[in-house]
């Protein structure tokens, strides 16, 4: 009879065991799942902003380009090359610009 009570007394703390690591892994599974949520809401973010940043950036490129072809050209010449970049010479001063996108 002892040999089957050992068993069973085995058995019950294999069992207990089990139970216990299920509970750890289940309670690290959650962890891990508010995290990941935490994550992607930071990551949301991090996207609108560079959406944001960028739109910006464009705006901004597109206001100065068009500004600079609302402004008297005098004593300014702008020399395209044929990588498609323009250089802004002013004579007077002597001073070039090169590689603006056109």
């Amino acid at each position: 009879m002892t040999n089957s009570t050992d068993s069973q007394a085995a058995l019950a703390e294999q069992i207990v065991d089990l139970q216990s690591r299920l509970l750890f892994q289940e309670d690290a599974l959650q962890e891990m799942s508010a995290q990941m949520a935490l994550q992607a809401q930071e990551l949301q973010v991090a996207r609108q902003h560079i959406q944001l940043l960028n739109q910006k950036l464009t705006d901004l490129f597109f206001n100065s380009n068009s500004a600079a072809r609302l402004r008297p050209t005098s004593g300014r010449r702008t020399i395209e090359s044929a990588s498609g970049a323009a250089q802004l010479c002013l004579p007077k001063k002597n001073i070039c610009m090169a590689g603006w996108p056109i």
